[in-house]
């Protein structure tokens, strides 16, 4: 399975890197215009419909755009077109729906276009060049700090942190939210499982019997409060903190 992954988002690369370049040779060739025209038209409305669909994945969306975007661009004179700056926001959507490979091979293409297409010379390429560039840094700025919103309004929950490449693997465990939670978890159910034993086991007297109830039921109230902060500081779900309230 995780082979098939890799396999498919390699060919999502290679199919974003090969998209614009495939419009630019079809609006080279005088004949195909009038194809490009109608397949916006036929891409438009295919926009319009997705509204409607009941179930539409991030990547069918975002393909249906990058079709549209490249089409609309290549009939109105590519990098003269008055919708050039589409291919910016193309690029930055391919970062917040792929890895960030998607979005370089992508930027790679247009900035391939960019030089063998001779349509602009002078002090122009440079600095559309380095626009054409700066799209890789902008789409990874802004995927992280989108990503870091969300994350601090509870709506996703990013697993590891990622901040600190000389980090031990001890603390590398740790950055990860559910990795922490589960070693923290890992004690206290630990505890509990050698009390079941003792009990079921050992000839504890009733006194003892009654101190090792108490101390389970304490260790049993430490997981509530372990899993409570985990649903408080990392999610939306405040189920158990709703439900304890009610018992109370």
């Amino acid at each position: 399975m995780l082979q098939q992954e890799k396999n498919k988002l390699k060919f999502i690369t290679v199919a974003y890197f090969f998209l614009p370049i495939l419009f630019f040779l079809a609006s080279s060739v005088e004949k195909l215009d009038s194809v490009l025209y109608f397949a916006i038209v036929i891409l438009c409305a295919g926009l319009l419909l997705l509204k409607f669909l009941p179930k539409r994945t991030p990547q069918l969306v975002l393909l249906i755009w990058a079709l549209f975007i490249c089409a609309l661009v290549s009939v109105t004179g590519w990098f003269f077109s008055p919708f050039f700056f589409t291919l910016y926001l193309l690029g930055v959507g391919l970062a917040f729906i792929y890895p960030f490979r998607v979005s370089v091979a992508y930027a790679l293409s247009v900035i391939l276009i960019f030089l063998f297409s001779g349509d602009v010379n002078g002090s122009f390429d440079i600095m559309l060049l380095l626009s054409l560039l700066s799209v890789i840094p902008v789409s990874l700025a802004l995927r992280r700090d989108f990503l870091k919103v969300q994350q601090d309004q509870k709506d996703i929950l990013v697993l590891e942190t990622g901040d600190s490449k000389d980090s031990t693997a001890l603390e590398n465990l740790l950055q990860n939210s559910i990795n922490r939670v589960g070693i923290n978890l890992r004690q206290p159910v630990t505890y509990l499982k050698q009390g079941l034993a003792e009990l079921d086991e050992a000839e504890l007297s009733p006194k003892e019997a009654t101190t090792m109830l108490k101390k389970m039921r304490n260790t049993v109230e430490e997981i509530f409060t372990i899993i409570r902060e985990f649903e408080h500081g990392a999610t939306k779900n405040l189920f158990l903190a709703n439900k304890d309230k009610k018992n109370k």
